[in-house]
């Protein structure tokens, strides 16, 4: 724990001079440790090397400011700390595939993509229970059939939805059938000041619901990288951001998907606010 509260330190310290001209020597004096030892208790705390956090959370400012401000590009690039425009490109299309003015043109945040302030709340959850080492896996095509709606607040919103889901079921006699029960993610585009789409859904395999509210949806076979995240569903956003932020940079994979597919196995009225599977489409 007393790594922890120092990285915190280290980390508060960078918030405080992102846009500095700071070394990880400095970092490290900040928080009276060696800079071998500094570096060495921060990858294993924070799952970053000091300078590749540092250098993501500043071109993810740089990202906001491209979107949210008319600042020129070049300006946004001194004030990120880089020394010229070309190597804010660079630097910009190694970690979000695309230029500076190709971002700003987009005109839209996707904050899986960037990498936010990791707080006390990330490090204890990357310490915790939940199963942040992902298994890979081969899934063959899912059929599900379930209720979709626009959700701007997961943490009240979903917990709906699988209610009107079990009644919705009931109405066909096959609510406490031993089927394994699905969250299904989507993220349109503008997701952030939109909403994501959230389906919760059964394994739809043999049900047959004409004139019900029930949609159906098929999944292709997929590679998927499976982790495991404990607690209630409004923590879920620490694990995404794990999953998105630290192990896919460092995994070499690519998303292939627009989607997550959460497995609560059987039943999920309860399981909800439990642990559960998260699978992520990868390439």
């Amino acid at each position: 724990m007393s790594n922890i509260q120092t990285m915190i330190e280290a980390l508060d310290y960078i918030e405080q001079h992102l846009t500095a001209e700071i070394q990880v020597a400095d970092i490290a004096a900040a928080v009276s440790y060696s800079l071998y030892h500094f570096c060495r208790v921060f990858n294993q705390v924070v799952h970053h090397t000091p300078y590749d956090y540092v250098m993501r959370r500043r071109l993810s400012e740089a990202a906001r400011a491209l979107v949210e401000s008319d600042t020129r590009i070049i300006d946004v690039a001194y004030d990120a700390g880089f020394g010229s425009p070309e190597a804010f490109s660079r630097a910009f299309k190694r970690l979000l595939g695309v230029q500076p003015y190709q971002w700003r043109k987009r005109g839209h945040l996707d904050r899986r993509r960037l990498c936010s302030p990791v707080t006390r709340a990330h490090l204890e959850h990357l310490h915790g229970e939940s199963e942040l080492h992902p298994q890979l896996c081969e899934w063959d095509a899912l059929h599900l059939v379930g209720i979709t709606s626009l959700v701007q607040d997961e943490t009240t919103q979903v917990a709906g939805l699988w209610e009107l889901l079990q009644e919705e079921l009931a109405r066909f006699e096959i609510a406490d059938s031993p089927r394994s029960h699905y969250g299904l993610v989507h993220y349109p585009d503008h997701w952030e000041q939109r909403g994501i789409l959230y389906t919760a859904a059964v394994d739809g395999r043999g049900i047959e619901v004409p004139g019900s509210a029930l949609a159906q949806h098929s999944l292709p076979a997929a590679s998927y990288a499976h982790f495991v995240h404990h607690g209630d569903r409004s923590k879920v956003w620490l694990t995404r951001d794990y999953i998105y932020q630290t192990w896919l940079p460092r995994s070499g994979s690519q998303v292939a998907g627009s989607y997550e597919l959460e497995c609560y196995g059987t039943p999920a009225a309860d399981e909800i606010r439990k642990g559960y599977a998260l699978y992520l489409p990868i390439k």
